[in-house]
């Protein structure tokens, strides 16, 4: 053991007899955790700060797009800010870092339609899982105390937003095959409607059964086949239609958002002769506004 004498003009070390100097063991210093947070909480904020505020009402693809190439910054921060402050460079959180924002370049750069969209929806499921078994990993060797644990909840959401997202997708394709979509598909103008009708109509003009045609609209989040149990009913008096706004059930997306007045103008034209050019009837649930 080396003992160290301080005297105001000179220092003398002491060793005691038996005991021979240890190895230096070189400590973590540095702000590494507020580094983690910093960055997780800039990621945060931005991705939030671009999906409901600058780019409100944009594309899903320029909407995922950017918040990706959020995320990827917000993973680069610590890989850079930890090599030049602390003793413990991240230099792993390059990794996700690039392949976040590579994503998102995709996305921002090719725009893809809903097709291309689908087929990414099939691809970026695995590659994220892959992803976060690396990172955990990574993550391990990389942090050497408790703030890991820091970073683990992120890698484990990301793990589980990816699995969840192969198990959806898988789910619907069952569901396609098991669920077979009832009525028909519409072309009006750049993306296909579903309408399902059950009952009779009466002529053009004339009033008593059969008259109106009703039109059932959806409430937020809900598809055509929540009516089910309405519309047979509704169907033993007049014609009853159903259909899916844009997005919603069978119906594909629209180029872009619609309201009330466009969605109403893209159904009127599917529905049955004499309907379109007659008299309808719309009914809807909550968070639904009648058709004009």
């Amino acid at each position: 053991m080396r003992t160290k004498i301080r005297s105001p003009h000179s220092t003398a070390s002491v060793t005691a007899p038996g005991r021979l100097p240890g190895p230096t063991v070189a400590s973590s210093h540095g702000p590494l955790g507020r580094i983690i947070v910093t960055s997780l909480t800039a990621g945060a904020v931005a991705a939030g700060a671009l999906t409901f505020g600058v780019l409100g009402g944009a594309t899903e693809s320029t909407i995922t797009g950017s918040t990706l190439v959020a995320f990827g910054a917000s993973w680069a921060m610590p890989a850079v800010l930890s090599t030049r402050l602390t003793s413990q460079p991240q230099r792993w959180a390059l990794v996700p870092a690039a392949v976040m924002t590579a994503m998102g370049l995709v996305l921002l750069a090719y725009a893809p339609s809903e097709a291309g969209l689908a087929v990414m929806g099939w691809l970026w499921p695995p590659v994220m899982l892959v992803l976060a078994g690396w990172m955990f990993v990574h993550l391990r060797r990389a942090v050497a105390d408790r703030r890991r644990w820091l970073l683990y909840p992120v890698v484990a959401v990301l793990g589980l937003a990816a699995l969840g997202a192969a198990v959806e997708d898988v789910v619907q394709v069952r569901d396609q095959h098991a669920f077979p979509m009832p009525g028909s598909s519409y072309d009006v103008g750049g993306h296909r409607l579903h309408l399902d009708c059950h009952g009779r109509a009466a002529p053009s003009g004339r009033t008593g059964p059969g008259a109106p045609t009703v039109v059932l609209e959806n409430g937020l989040g809900e598809m055509s086949a929540s009516w089910a149990r309405i519309i047979p009913a509704v169907a033993r008096a007049t014609r009853v239609c159903a259909y899916d706004r844009a997005g919603q059930g069978w119906s594909e997306e629209a180029a872009h958002p619609l309201d009330g007045r466009e969605t109403a103008r893209a159904c009127i034209p599917c529905l049955p002769a004499p309907t379109s050019a007659g008299r309808s009837s719309s009914s809807g649930t909550r968070a639904a506004a009648p058709t004009p």
